[in-house]
């Protein structure tokens, strides 16, 4: 996206007003979607056995960058950590009081240990267009 605005900026007088526009008008509707990505640190628990008694806990640092969607009220219901695993989250996780634990499993456990929006390195003001 930062190259095709660069080329834009670059031949804004040798492109036709239309084609510049529609090829902004993308620009900004990436932009757009951008605004709905999220950082999301988490941390898995993963625990072995090793004898009967013993119990071997192994943490994993998970980082995704994930885009808000609503879930599917029709077809298969997956679990928290799934729809993470899968890329996507809830607006509503937005309001979870942090650290929040999911759903554990007999030998796993995952907790969302932060939750940051995903900055884009250009402002929608660089995306304005003026036809000269």
């Amino acid at each position: 996206m930062d190259r095709v605005q660069e080329l834009i900026d670059e031949r804004r007088s040798e492109l036709p007003t239309g084609l510049a526009k529609e090829l902004l008008d993308l620009c900004k509707q990436a932009n757009d979607e951008s605004d709905r990505l999220y950082h999301v640190l988490c941390v898995r628990i993963v625990a072995t056995g090793i004898g009967e008694d013993l119990v071997d806990l192994k943490p994993i640092t998970q980082r995704h960058l994930l885009k808000v969607k609503k879930r599917p009220s029709r077809g298969p219901l997956y679990s928290e950590q799934e729809w993470i695993d899968s890329g996507f989250f809830e607006q509503e996780w937005l309001d979870w009081k942090l650290p929040k634990t999911l759903e554990q499993t007999d030998n796993c456990m995952t907790i969302v240990c932060e939750v940051k929006r995903h900055v884009t390195k250009r402002t929608r003001d660089e995306f304005e267009f003026t036809a000269s």
